[in-house]
């Protein structure tokens, strides 16, 4: 869902790493469940709900890969994550009032 849709939005970039990390992030986000509009924004916008989101998730690859993105320092997810809000936002968006 998010994920296939960013993918579709970079198809110009989608070599970059920032890119390939951007997609995995989003599709990691999505086989956790966390699909409802507010809480993928939230999580993906405050590393301390994303923290608060994976340690309440059941022991799997999709946790292990989540936890290893907690431990990017706070700049370094800031810069990560930067791209991915606008996005994010202008698809809730425009879904919320298709």
């Amino acid at each position: 869902m998010y994920s296939e849709e960013y993918q579709i939005h970079q198809q110009t970039n989608k070599g970059a790493p920032i890119i390939k990390f951007e997609i995995e992030f989003l599709a990691l986000l999505e086989r956790a469940q966390c699909l409802l509009p507010e809480h993928i924004l939230s999580v993906v916008r405050d590393k301390a709900e994303l923290q608060h989101f994976v340690f309440g998730l059941e022991e799997s690859e999709t946790k292990s890969k989540l936890t290893k993105i907690l431990d990017y320092n706070d700049t370094y997810y800031g810069l990560l994550v930067a791209r991915l809000l606008p996005f994010l936002k202008y698809y809730i968006d425009r879904k919320t009032h298709a």
